[in-house]
């Protein structure tokens, strides 16, 4: 059959105002980071619009929300919220405040904080102190992803069992990865590692590695403190120092030329988490085993 370009053009507009229609009518859920938005899709697929508050390449430790933004929490059916980046510790009041009907689920219960003295969270000083990143570790995601499902039964038992579904299928994915992660890592006999800012709590307790991280107590090294980190990496030949694309890198390029060490960047806020958490496992297995070789 021959189609020709007017009716051709007429047709291609008619499909494009309907998917346009349709993303627009879609219930929306709104979270605060992108890897969130990647694990809401592994179990809603397309039924819902995902709203992320904060966009790529910046902080959520700094980030304040446009206007647009906070008017955009309107048309939200519900909040789900990571835990305790720093975004949501400064903000979380004012958007519940914006639409009182949008319900709030925390995607972090269940899990033990880490604080950065390494000790579990018990109360609100140790919450000020924690390190936030528990979608780094698939263990911990495993965690985030039943709390996308059970806030999910709750928006919309109609179509739990399909959630469901979902759900179970991505944590097969998850235990795919877990062992993947493990076989590579298990072996290393070195195991401790360099970081700016210490990202990878979950991480490295889940996969028995060591951070050390080079901030200290969340500010930039002391001479004293990048002494000892001086003395450290020549005693445990380290030679790789690991930071998020989010910072600064020049105490990280100091600290480097000292050890005639190399600089590696990782994004935990990355949208497609299932590769940059590969991506982070098979780059510290490199650097790991590449800091053996004296």
């Amino acid at each position: 059959m021959k189609i020709y370009p007017g009716i051709l053009f007429v047709l291609v507009s008619i499909i494009s105002c309907r998917t346009n229609r349709d993303i627009e009518h879609k219930p929306v859920i709104t979270v605060s980071i992108l890897p969130q938005k990647y694990l809401l899709e592994q179990i809603v697929d397309d039924r819902y619009k995902i709203n992320v508050m904060i966009p790529p390449g910046v902080s959520p430790a700094t980030y304040d929300p446009t206007p647009g933004q906070l008017k955009q929490l309107s048309k939200s059916l519900a909040y789900l919220r990571i835990g305790h980046i720093g975004f949501e510790n400064t903000w979380m009041e004012k958007i519940a405040s914006i639409n009182k009907s949008m319900l709030l689920f925390d995607l972090s219960s269940g899990i033990e904080y880490i604080n950065n003295d390494h000790h579990h969270a018990k109360n609100e000083d140790d919450y000020c102190n924690i390190d936030p990143h528990i979608w780094i570790s698939p263990k911990e995601v495993k965690i985030i992803c039943f709390n996308i499902y059970v806030a999910l039964k709750i928006l919309d038992p109609t179509d739990s069992l399909f959630y469901e579904q979902n759900y179970h299928n991505f944590i097969a994915v998850l235990d795919s990865i877990d062992r993947e992660i493990n076989k590579s890592l298990s072996v290393l006999k070195r195991r401790k590692f360099f970081i700016y800012h210490p990202a990878l709590t979950y991480f490295a307790r889940d996969y028995q590695l060591e951070q050390v991280s080079i901030e200290n107590e969340g500010k930039a090294p002391s001479p004293v403190h990048m002494k000892r980190l001086i003395n450290l990496a020549k005693e445990e030949n380290i030679r790789t120092i690991f930071i998020q694309e989010q910072f600064d890198i020049e105490n990280a390029q100091i600290l480097a030329k000292e050890i005639e060490g190399n600089i590696l960047r990782i994004n935990p806020l990355d949208e497609n988490l299932h590769d940059q958490i590969l991506y982070i496992s098979n780059q510290l297995q490199k650097a790991l085993v590449s800091d053996t070789i004296e």
